[in-house]
């Protein structure tokens, strides 16, 4: 697609569909991928001035939920010379996250309209045992049996599209024995603000909460104010992989 072609779509509202596939109904989300996607743009013409037949890529941040695979709006665009001899990203993906690698996946993100998915903890600590050996690994045994069966009961949900019985699973699918303090504190905290709007699970290192979009900044002020301001990274779930903006 020709650059001034794709600069007068975006401009004229003809990308917002796929835009509001990408990165959620927000008109300020809208706005400031407007605003990015024209700063690429500029910045790709600037360094290859002679380059006017562009393709512009949107690869999203990806993530395993459940053994299922989950793609976020967080991405890299990249914008490239169709003879592929000029090539400008922009990433907004955080650290920790990978970009997809592929094009779809199963088609879950109606089942979280009105979320958002919200990443918070810190650095891995060592936990220390604090029962016997063998007591410490009958009850692992035990947990990972019920993660698994956890998994299975969340792929049905998912199926028939029930997200009350997909949060119910997810919030009971984790371990919480060997979490360090801090992670504990979140995690209370995290289930005293969702209670039944939403889920909640945490691990050793992560915690991984469900959140009603409109009280998604005030969980992540929450959330700060335990790990530390900006530890606490919110996005909302789409369900196309890598897309073509200039198709």
């Amino acid at each position: 697609m020709i650059m001034k072609d794709f600069m007068s779509l975006l401009t004229d509202g003809q990308l917002d569909s796929i835009l509001k596939m990408l990165y959620g109904d927000s008109t300020l989300e809208i706005m400031k991928q407007k605003i990015r996607l024209t700063d690429v743009c500029e910045h790709f013409s600037k360094a290859s001035p002679c380059c006017d037949d562009i393709s512009v890529i949107s690869v999203p941040a990806y993530t395993e939920i459940m053994g299922i695979p989950v793609f976020l709006s967080a991405d890299k665009i990249i914008i490239s010379g169709n003879d592929n001899k000029a090539v400008y990203v922009s990433d907004n993906i955080p650290k920790g996250f990978k970009p997809a690698k592929f094009k779809e996946t199963e088609d879950i993100a109606d089942c979280f309209s009105g979320y958002s998915i919200c990443f918070s903890g810190v650095k891995k600590h060592t936990s220390r045992k604090r029962v016997p050996d063998t007591d410490y690994d009958t009850l692992c045994s035990l947990i990972e049996e019920n993660e698994k069966r956890c998994v299975e009961l969340c792929r049905e949900a998912l199926k028939i599209g029930d997200t009350a019985q997909f949060f119910r699973c997810f919030s009971d699918s984790k371990k919480h024995m060997n979490c360090n303090y801090k992670i504990q504190a979140g995690f209370i905290k995290s289930q005293l603000f969702i209670k039944y709007d939403g889920a909640v699970s945490a691990d050793d290192n992560i915690i991984t909460a469900f959140v009603p979009s409109y009280r998604t900044d005030e969980y992540v002020a929450e959330m700060d104010s335990i790990f530390g301001d900006g530890n606490c990274i919110a996005m909302k779930i789409r369900n196309k992989g890598e897309s073509e903006l200039t198709k």
